[in-house]
């Protein structure tokens, strides 16, 4: 894994990490100076619906779970602007 792809990780590990905490988005995006849009992008693409973490269990009619996580994928481009000291505990 190339060296962005890691920081891309690591910074979309640490938004779930105090999102399953039950944080809200705005909390997060204060605590790691974001944009609060670009928290909702990454808890939804990591399988977030309103707080609820979609799993096979409780998918619901015209839900998908994303599997696959690309992060040198431009999908995940936008948390380049914010430095991974911002991320760091």
């Amino acid at each position: 894994m190339s060296n962005l792809a890691e920081e891309r990780k690591f910074k979309i590990d640490r938004i779930v990490e105090e999102y399953n905490k039950r944080k809200t988005q705005k909390e997060i995006a204060e605590m790691f100076g974001m944009n609060i849009k670009h928290v909702s992008w990454v808890t939804q693409l990591n399988n977030y619906k309103h707080t609820r973490k979609i799993t096979g269990d409780n998918i619901r009619e015209g839900e998908k779970i994303n599997g696959i996580f690309l992060y040198e994928d431009e999908e995940y481009a936008f948390l380049d602007q914010y430095p991974i000291e911002n991320f760091k505990k």
